[in-house]
């Protein structure tokens, strides 16, 4: 009877252990910035564990000396078909961007999805080690209490002064 019990609580411990290992989270990936002729993209990624997803609202903050915001995409994405998403400057405040969308479905428990690829213009060479943060505070309706990975940005010179830019220059 001991040797069952104490088995018992193995295997529960070990399931627990196994389903405890996912976190809600809300994370900018920087590491495939896509480096479109002077623009570059990141993706806004979420993470749901205990609950179905299908609203949120967040400020990111950006290097604005480097860069301009030009829009949100979704195409592809989990979001693409939601009931609205948007992203606009906040007022004041020219590099905080702030996102938010929902929809009446939403998407389930234990996905792993982009929400949104963040897309700006760049308005000078960006050097390594600017970050993308996201502002806690500001994390509203289903991303609350949410764990947040910021991102440092790789070196990305502008297309019209990189090498490509000036031999594109050339034939134009």
């Amino acid at each position: 009877m001991r040797t069952m019990l104490l088995s018992l609580v193995l295997v529960v411990g070990l399931v627990g252990g196994a389903w405890s290992q996912c976190s809600d989270r809300l994370e900018i990936e920087c590491l495939q910035v896509a480096d479109y002729p002077g623009n570059v993209c990141v993706t806004l990624r979420v993470t749901t564990c205990d609950a179905p997803f299908n609203a949120f609202g967040v400020d990111v903050s950006f290097p604005s000396d480097y860069m301009m915001f030009s829009g949100i995409e979704t195409a592809g994405l989990l979001t693409a078909d939601w009931d609205e998403i948007d992203a606009a400057i906040v007022d004041g405040f020219p590099s905080v961007l702030r996102i938010g969308g929902y929809d009446q479905d939403g998407f389930g428990l234990e996905t792993r999805a982009a929400l949104v690829q963040i897309c700006f213009e760049l308005t000078d060479e960006l050097p390594s080690g600017n970050e993308m943060t996201i502002d806690e505070s500001s994390m509203v309706d289903d991303l609350e209490g949410y764990l947040t990975f910021d991102c440092r940005m790789p070196s990305i010179v502008p297309v019209e002064t990189s090498t490509w830019g000036m031999i594109k220059a050339l034939f134009e």
